[in-house]
């Protein structure tokens, strides 16, 4: 299902001048593919992952697709990483989101922050090197600072929640070559769990990168859309990317961590989720994702298959977003009501049978500081609640509008559908329009649309401020609902800015309930990070990309 998450590209689109690049594959990758890979899954030390479409890029300023999401987590290598405990009896893991006890990865020291909370000190290891021989240096953050900030494209969100602002502000000093200090504009909670966001704070070989260098292209775009594996410390490179087939990842034999157990990784595309079904059951793939909830059912009980379903560790969100700015969605009373009336049991139980979890809330479930007492609705399906206030509202007799759903989402259409049948019992007519990905997208983020649209996204970072900045503040990017309310902007602006403890728990339950009782989209449900694998492959961890890390996992 992560492909069928709407792109951060796509919404800041309006924001910032982000263009669609072209296929990783129109430059050829600089380092020699020693795999012999055929994509073949069984041979001793590859693993084959079926995907139902590769990287388009390697440049995470303007990329955010699912394959180019687990393909840069493997190249490119974060500061810190969420430590992991067992999920279920297979083997697979969920990340611990507390930073008490993450791992250290490039740094060599907790990060340390002034007693005004405003500077943060950065220390890194120094036994690290990336993929182009170069050693790791603070220099290579302030590169990938600084190019945030001249690009100013999916960058600008992280510099903005984290008060790297404003733009033209240098916010950094290299202090000396292993050292470096980032002064905040106002105290950042944010400025520290982002550093497991490889996209907020990931660092490129600075070395590398300025050496590709041109006067058109100063930050390098063409040269790390299809090269940025050289500029990577992760524990793989990419030796081999045929656009529509494959991408060969090969585990980097200098990596600081030591060289990972399986030598070759392959994304090879299969555009059909059938044909992902019947290779996976045959063996000849090891490991496949975005199914139907059908699909995976029928994969339960497999021989030498196991289906790994995490509800925990969720962060996909599937809303029913209400245009806030056309009647009658601008009276919350009408949004209450059909609140009340939407069926989330169902929803869950009939549509993701048993492959997402109620949502009772804002956030996440799993985010620091949810709140479940906030919910207001109940387990839905309260159509006499609906009705009351829809009389109240001036709309007893109930209106008629149009419900946008994505044709590249199947089980979006189902949840549609669903909500389509319910509504009618408190006299609500969604009219059901199925749009190509393209056309949702841009009425979506452009607020082109009158009624109601079903969409699902992800935050990748837990922090509730985060979370917060991204949907519900009224000039938030990605605020398709076109919500506005002075009282919670202020409240995002304080989750911004204090840190974390009592006062901030304080401020985050009274955003969550205000925005309950505001209830500026319907709250769906939350699907599952699902994966289906053969069961010789272990050590898959639910992390918030839902995207696998393939140097945890081993093949029996």
């Amino acid at each position: 299902m992560a492909d069928q998450v709407m792109s951060r590209r796509s919404l800041l689109k309006g924001a910032a001048a982000v263009v669609t690049l072209p296929l990783l594959g129109t430059v050829a990758c600089s380092r020699t593919n020693t795999s012999g890979s055929t994509g073949t899954a069984g041979k001793a030390g590859q693993l084959t992952i079926a995907v139902s479409a590769l990287a388009a890029s390697l440049d995470r300023e303007y990329e955010i697709g699912a394959a180019a999401l687990e393909a840069m987590n493997n190249v490119f290598e974060p500061l810190v990483e969420f430590s992991n405990r067992p999920f279920g009896a297979n083997g697979s893991r969920i990340p611990d989101y507390d930073p008490a006890k993450w791992e250290l990865r490039l740094l060599a020291e907790e990060p340390k922050v002034s007693k005004d909370g405003l500077t943060w000190t950065l220390v890194f290891r120094d036994d690290v090197k990336s993929h182009s021989g170069n050693p790791l240096v603070a220099e290579d953050f302030a590169y990938a600072i600084e190019r945030h900030q001249q690009l100013w494209s999916l960058g600008s969100v992280y510099n903005l929640v984290a008060g790297l602002v404003p733009r033209e502000r240098k916010s950094w000093k290299v202090i000396d070559e292993r050292t470096i200090e980032v002064t905040t504009e106002k105290p950042s909670p944010l400025f520290k769990i982002l550093l497991q966001n490889n996209f907020a704070w990931g660092i490129f070989d600075s070395v590398a990168s300025r050496a590709a260098a041109t006067k058109d292209d100063p930050y390098v775009k063409e040269w790390m859309k299809a090269n940025g594996s050289d500029a990577g410390h992760g524990p793989y490179t990419i030796t081999e990317h045929k656009p529509g087939q494959q991408t060969v990842f090969t585990a980097f034999d200098g990596y600081h961590r030591g060289k990972p157990k399986i030598q070759t990784v392959v994304h090879r595309q299969v555009d059909s989720s059938s044909t992902r079904i019947a290779l996976l059951r045959s063996g000849e793939v090891d490991i496949v994702r975005d199914l139907l909830p059908t699909e995976l059912k029928s994969l339960e009980g497999s021989k030498g298959v196991v289906v790994d379903n995490f509800d925990e560790s969720l962060f996909l969100l599937l809303f029913m977003m209400l245009n806030n700015g056309f009647e009658p969605f601008d009276d919350k009373l009408v949004r209450q009501a059909i609140a009340h009336a939407v069926p989330y049991d169902k929803i869950v139980k009939d549509v993701y049978q048993g492959y997402a979890s109620p949502w009772k809330g804002v956030i996440s479930r799993d985010y620091p500081y949810f709140d479940e007492s906030a919910w207001a609705y109940g387990d839905g399906a309260n159509v006499a609640k609906a009705r009351e206030l829809l009389e109240e509202a001036g709309h007893a007799k109930g209106f008629s509008c149009e419900l946008l759903v994505n044709s590249s989402e199947p089980v979006s259409e189902q949840v549609a559908i669903l909500v389509q049948s319910s509504l009618r019992e408190i006299g609500i007519d969604l009219k059901l329009n199925k749009l190509a990905a393209a056309a949702f997208t841009d009425r979506l983020t452009g607020k082109k649309y009158e009624g109601a649209a079903i969409w699902q996204d992800l935050a990748l970072t837990p922090d509730i401020g985060y979370n917060c900045f991204l949907y519900y503040r009224s000039t938030a990017f990605a605020n398709v609902a076109g919500y506005e309310s002075k009282e919670t902007d202020a409240l995002v602006n304080k989750l911004l800015v204090t840190m974390d403890g009592p006062e901030r728990e304080a401020v985050a339950k009274e955003f969550q309930r205000q925005v309950i009782e505001d209830s500026p989209a319907v709250f769906l449900a939350q699907p599952h990070y699902v994966v289906a694998r053969r069961d010789r492959v272990k050590g898959v961890t639910a992390y918030p990309s839902r995207t696998l890390r393939f140097e945890e996992l081993e093949l029996a």
